[in-house]
C-alpha cells in the first residue's frame, strides 16, 4: 500500500523533475544548469498553488481570529456540558471543523512531496558523479567548501538556512509568536536532514528557499507582482532564445565540418520560449473581461465543472496508464518478463497506472480543490482537451518505426515528414477548437460521452489485462527465474565436444575489422575458418533459426512444403534436432536460451523434457545477474526504474504531437541521463561468465552444447577502447578508421567477441579447447547500407557470420574461405565426424547439404517476423519480395528480385 501511495503522489513529481532536469542535460550536459532549470522550473509552476495556499491560509487565520473574539466570550459565560455545546454550535455555524487548522499547514505539506522526491531523485544520480559547478567540484557529495584542519564544514545547508530564516522573518511578520516560531523550527529541522546530503540535493533546495524567499519579497513589497512576475518570465524566454542562437545548441554535427539543423533542439527551444510568454499573454488578455470565465458561477455550474474535470481527467488517466503501456505489452507478454529486476509485464502496467492516477486525478485534484471559481472553470476547460488530443496523437498519427525492443528502442529511428508534422498540428488544433465549442454548448452531453468513453476504455484495458495474464499463465514462463544448475554448460576432456553458438543479429561482414582493431582478438580467433560470403535464407529470427538449427528441411520454402504442419511443431523441430541427435549418440547436450521454444518469445515450453541426456537452460533473463561485478550489479537492479522511466516517457512521447516526439524519443534514451539497457545487461551476464558457468566431466563420449545468445542483437554504445558499459559513454577522440563506431552493432558485436576469447582461453587453459569444435553463427545480419540492391533493398540483411574451428585446428592467423555457404550448413558442419550417418529424426531424411537449395536460395525479405501474428502452417510473407543470389554475396549484381510469392494466400 505505502508503494502505491508512493507511486500516485511522489512518482509524478520525482518524473516532473528528472524531466526537466534531463531536457536541459541534453541541451548543456552541464549538471549545475540543470538543477537550476529544475529548480526555476518547479518554483513557478508551482506558484500559483503557493499563492493560492497562502491565500488559504490567510483566510484561516483570518477566520480563526474573527472566531476568537466569540470562542472567548462562550468560555467566560458558560462552563462544562454547556459551554462545550455552544462552542460546537458556533464552529458549525461558521463551517469549522478538526481539519480547518491543517489550511494553515497546506504551504509545508506542498513541500513534502516535492522534497522526497528530489532527494531520491537527486541524491543517487550518476550524473553528478565528479561533476563540478562553479565552486563545487563533486555534487556528488557535500560540499565541505570550509576545511578547518581535518575538519570539513558544509556551507551549503547554512545558507540554505540562511535563507530560510530571512524568507520567515518577512513573511511571518505581524503573526503571533507560536505561528512565528514554526517556520524557523522547520528550518532548523531540514538543517540537521539535509546537511550530510550531496551537494546537488542541497543546491537544489536551497535554491528552492532562495526562490521562496524572492517570491516572499515580491508578494510583499511589489505592486502587481502577478505581471511583473509574467514580464520576467518572457525575458526570460527571450534570453534562453538569445542564448540557444548563439551557444550551438540548435546544430549538430554529421560529419567533418558539417553541420545541419537540430530540429529536435529547435523545437523544444521554441516550446519553452512560447511557454515563457504564456504568463504574459494570459494577463494582456485577461485586461478584457470574459464572461465565460471571470462570472461568478452557481453551485449547479460548479458541480457541473467538478464533474467535466473528474471524467476527464479519469479518462486521461486510463489512456495514459492503461492503455499506452498494454500497447506495448500485449502483444508479446514473455518479452517483458525480466527476472534479473525481478518485474513482470503487468509490473510495468500497473506502476503506471498508479502514476497516471497521480498526475490526472491526484495533483490535478490538488490543484482544482485549492482554485477558486475561476481556476476551476479554466481546469476542466484544459483537462477537456487532453483525451481527444492524446487520441489524435496516438491512434491517427502514431507511427511504428521497425522492431520496437523491450527498451521500447526502435529497430529504424524515429523520422516524420514535414508535411505529416503540419497536418497533425492542424488536426490537434481542430480537436482543440471542437472541445472548446462543446464545453460551452453541451456540457452535460460532454460528461455522459466522457464517462461513456471512459468506461469503454477500463473495459478495453480489463481485456488486454487478462489477456496478457492468460498469455503468460498459458506460457508458463515465471518458471524459469532461476538459474536451473551452478554450470550448466558441461564439456568433456576425454571426448570430443561440439558448441554451436548462435549470435543473434551479428554481422559477418565487422569480423575483420574488428579482429584488426583488436590483435588480441585477432590471436584468439586465429584457429577459426571465417566464411564472409554466408547467408541466411530470412532477415528475421522466425525465419533464420529453424534453417541455423535444423538444416535445409527448415528454411523458409522447405517450410511452406511442409503444408499440413504448424510452424510451431516445424520450429520446434528445427532448435531440437542438434539436441536430440548427440543425445541419441549418448552425448551429454546443454541446450540453453534458443529462439522461441514453444514458439513464444520467452523459452515457455519444455519441448526438451523427453529427451534423455539433454537439459534445458535459460540463462539470459537475469538468471546470471549474479555474476556480474557489484557495478553492474548496481545498474542492473537499477533496471526497474529505468524500464519504468521508458514506458512513462513512451506514454508522454506518444501523446504528445509528432513534432515533438522525435525529441522525447532522443534516439533511443527518451530523455533520460541514467540510461540502462536491461536486456543487453543479462545477455552480457552470460556472454562475460561463460567460464564460470562452464563445468568439466571426463565423459568419454563427449558433450555438446547448443545455445543463443543476444547480446549481438542490442542497440547499446559502450565506452570505447575497452568497450565496456556506462551510462554516459564518450568516445570522442578515438579514431574511426572504418567508419563503424557510430554503429551500436559494432559495440555489441565487439564486446561479444572479447567475452568469447576470454572463454576460449579458458578452455585452453582446462584443456578442452582442442578436443572440441566451436561454431559460431548468426541467423541473419543488419542493414548498413554495404550491399544496395537495384530495387533499394539492402541484402546485407542475409549477409550472416558463420566461422568455424574444428579438432585440433590450429593456425597463426585466421583462415578466410571463398566458398560460399549458407547458415543451413551449420547442423551438417556440428554432427559431421560425430554422428555416422546422421539423420533428421522427425522426418528420417539424411543431415547433409542440399545442394540445389545451396545453388539456387530462396530467400525472403518478409517483414512479417513477429511470430504471434505469423504462427499458421506456413509463412506469411505478405507482399514482401523474394531473393536469390548467384555469384559474390556483396556484389549487388549476384542478386535477383524475385517478386512476392506468399504461401500463406
Amino acid at each position: 500500500m505505502a508503494q502505491i501511495l508512493y507511486n500516485i503522489i511522489i512518482l509524478p513529481v520525482q518524473y516532473l523533475i528528472q524531466l526537466i532536469f534531463s531536457a536541459v542535460w541534453l541541451l548543456t550536459y552541464n549538471a549545475g544548469i540543470s538543477i537550476i532549470a529544475v529548480s526555476l522550473t518547479v518554483n513557478l509552476l508551482c506558484l500559483p498553488l503557493y499563492k493560492r495556499a497562502d491565500a488559504m491560509q490567510e483566510e484561516e487565520r483570518e477566520k480563526q481570529e474573527k472566531m476568537n473574539k466569540w470562542i472567548s466570550h462562550i468560555g467566560k459565560v458558560f462552563s462544562g456540558d454547556e459551554r462545550f455545546m455552544m462552542r460546537q454550535a458556533y464552529y458549525r455555524e461558521q463551517k469549522y471543523s478538526s481539519l480547518s487548522p491543517l489550511k494553515g499547514t497546506i504551504s509545508l505539506l506542498l513541500q513534502i512531496p516535492f522534497l522526497i522526491a528530489a532527494y531520491k531523485f537527486l541524491s543517487t544520480l550518476p550524473v553528478l558523479k565528479n561533476a563540478s559547478f562553479w565552486i563545487f567540484e563533486d555534487l556528488s557529495q557535500p560540499d565541505g567548501l570550509i576545511r578547518i584542519g581535518t575538519i570539513s564544514v558544509n556551507v551549503l545547508p547554512v545558507l540554505m538556512t540562511l535563507f530560510n530564516f530571512i524568507s520567515s522573518i518577512i513573511y511571518t511578520k505581524g503573526l503571533s509568536l507560536r505561528e512565528r516560531i514554526q517556520p524557523f523550527l522547520i528550518a532548523v529541522i531540514f538543517l540537521i536532514f539535509l546537511y550530510p546530503c550531496p551537494s546537488g540535493l542541497v543546491f537544489y533546495w536551497t535554491l528552492n528557499n532562495l526562490f521562496s524567499l524572492l517570491k516572499n519579497v515580491f508578494m510583499k513589497k511589489i505592486k502587481h507582482p502577478g505581471t511583473v512576475a509574467a514580464v520576467i518570465c518572457a525575458l526570460a524566454g527571450v534570453f534562453v532564445a538569445i542564448w540557444a542562437a548563439f551557444s550551438g545548441v540548435l546544430v549538430k554535427n554529421v560529419g567533418p565540418d558539417k553541420w545541419i539543423p537540430d530540429k529536435g533542439h529547435i523545437l523544444f527551444i521554441a516550446a519553452v520560449v512560447v511557454i515563457s510568454f504564456i504568463p504574459l499573454l494570459g494577463k494582456l488578455i485577461g485586461k478584457k473581461k470574459r464572461s465565460d470565465i471571470s462570472e461568478e458561477i452557481s453551485e449547479d455550474e460548479v458541480r457541473v465543472h467538478r464533474n467535466i474535470w473528474f471524467v476527464s481527467s479519469l479518462l486521461a488517466a486510463i489512456i495514459f496508464g492503461l492503455l499506452l503501456p498494454l500497447s506495448i505489452v500485449s502483444s508479446s507478454p514473455e518479452e517483458f518478463v525480466d527476472f534479473g529486476a525481478g518485474t513482470m509485464p503487468l509490473d510495468h502496467v500497473f506502476r503506471m497506472l498508479e502514476v497516471a492516477a497521480g498526475i490526472f486525478l491526484f495533483w490535478s485534484g490538488v490543484v482544482y480543490l485549492t482554485a477558486d471559481h475561476k481556476g476551476k472553470k479554466i481546469l476542466s476547460l484544459v483537462t477537456v482537451m487532453i483525451p481527444p488530443v492524446m487520441l489524435v496523437d496516438y491512434m491517427i498519427f502514431g507511427k511504428t518505426f521497425g522492431t520496437l525492443s523491450t527498451d521500447l528502442l526502435y529497430s529504424e529511428g524515429m523520422y516524420f515528414s514535414a508535411g505529416w508534422q503540419i497536418l497533425n498540428i492542424a488536426s490537434v488544433c481542430v480537436m482543440a477548437v471542437i472541445c472548446i465549442w462543446v464545453w460551452k454548448k453541451h456540457r452535460r452531453l460532454l460528461i455522459f460521452a466522457y464517462a461513456v468513453l471512459t468506461a469503454a476504455a477500463a473495459v478495453l484495458g480489463f481485456t488486454d489485462v487478462v489477456r496478457v495474464n492468460d498469455a503468460l499463465a498459458k506460457s508458463g514462463v515465471g518458471n524459469a527465474g532461476t538459474l536451473s544448475v551452478e554450470q550448466p554448460l558441461v564439456l568433456s576432456r576425454t571426448g570430443k565436444n561440439v558448441v554451436v553458438i548462435m549470435l543473434d543479429r551479428a554481422v559477418g561482414a565487422l569480423v575483420p575489422y574488428i579482429l584488426e582493431e583488436r590483435p588480441e582478438l585477432a590471436e584468439g580467433f586465429s584457429d577459426f575458418t571465417y566464411y564472409p560470403e554466408t547467408i541466411s535464407f530470412g532477415a528475421h529470427t522466425n525465419f533464420g533459426a529453424p534453417e541455423l538449427f535444423g538444416g535445409y528441411e527448415y528454411t523458409p520454402e522447405s517450410m511452406n512444403a511442409r503444408g499440413d504442419v504448424l510452424l510451431r511443431d516445424k520450429h520446434d523441430e528445427a532448435i531440437t534436432l542438434l539436441p536430440r541427435v548427440f543425445s541419441e549418440e549418448g552425448m551429454h547436450v546443454a541446450a540453453c536460451d534458443l529462439p522461441y521454444v514453444g514458439y513464444y518469445e520467452k523459452t515457455v515450453d519444455d519441448v526438451f523434457g523427453n529427451l534423455d541426456n539433454v537439459d534445458y537452460h535459460t540463462l539470459a533473463d537475469g538468471q546470471c545477474a549474479d555474476m556480474l561485478t557489484p557495478e553492474e550489479k548496481t545498474e542492473i537492479s537499477a533496471s526497474g526504474g529505468g524500464r519504468d522511466w521508458r514506458f512513462f516517457m513512451y506514454g508522454v512521447m506518444k501523446s504528445l504531437p509528432v513534432s515533438l516526439q522525435s525529441f522525447v524519443y532522443s534516439k533511443g534514451k527518451y530523455m533520460s541521463v541514467t540510461n540502462i539497457p536491461t536486456e543487453y545487461l543479462n545477455q552480457y551476464a552470460v556472454m562475460e561468465n561463460l567460464d564460470k558457468l562452464t563445468k568439466l566431466t571426463d565423459d568419454a563420449l563427449g558433450c555438446a552444447v547448443v545455445m543463443n545468445n543476444e547480446i549481438t542483437h542490442e542497440t547499446v554504445t559502450l565506452q570505447m577502447p575497452d568497450y565496456e558499459y556506462s551510462a554516459y559513454p564518450d568516445n570522442r577522440g578515438f579514431e574511426d578508421k572504418w567508419g563503424y563506431h557510430a554503429s551500436s552493432s559494432w559495440h555489441t558485436q565487439m564486446r561479444a567477441f572479447m567475452c568469447l576469447n576470454k572463454w576460449f582461453d579458458h578452455l585452453k587453459e582446462e584443456g578442452v579447447y582442442d578436443n572440441t569444435r566451436i561454431i559460431l553463427v548468426s541467423d541473419h545480419a543488419l542493414s548498413m547500407g554495404e550491399c544496395i540492391l537495384e530495387d533499394g533493398y539492402d541484402a546485407q540483411m542475409f549477409l550472416a557470420l558463420l566461422m568455424v574451428k574444428d579438432f585440433n585446428d590450429s593456425s597463426d592467423v585466421m583462415t578466410v574461405s571463398d566458398d560460399f555457404m549458407t547458415i543451413a550448413d551449420v547442423p551438417y558442419l556440428a554432427v559431421n565426424g560425430i554422428v555416422t550417418d546422421a539423420v533428421n529424426p522427425y522426418t528420417g531424411k539424411p543431415i547433409e547439404i542440399d545442394t540445389e537449395q545451396k545453388k539456387h536460395p530462396y530467400i525472403t525479405s518478409s517483414e512479417n517476423y513477429v511470430i504471434t501474428d505469423n504462427k499458421g502452417y506456413v509463412f506469411d510473407t505478405r507482399d514482401d519480395d523474394w531473393y536469390t543470389v548467384d555469384g559474390p554475396v556483396y556484389d549487388p549484381e549476384s542478386w535477383t528480385n524475385l517478386g512476392p510469392d506468399n504461401a500463406a494466400e
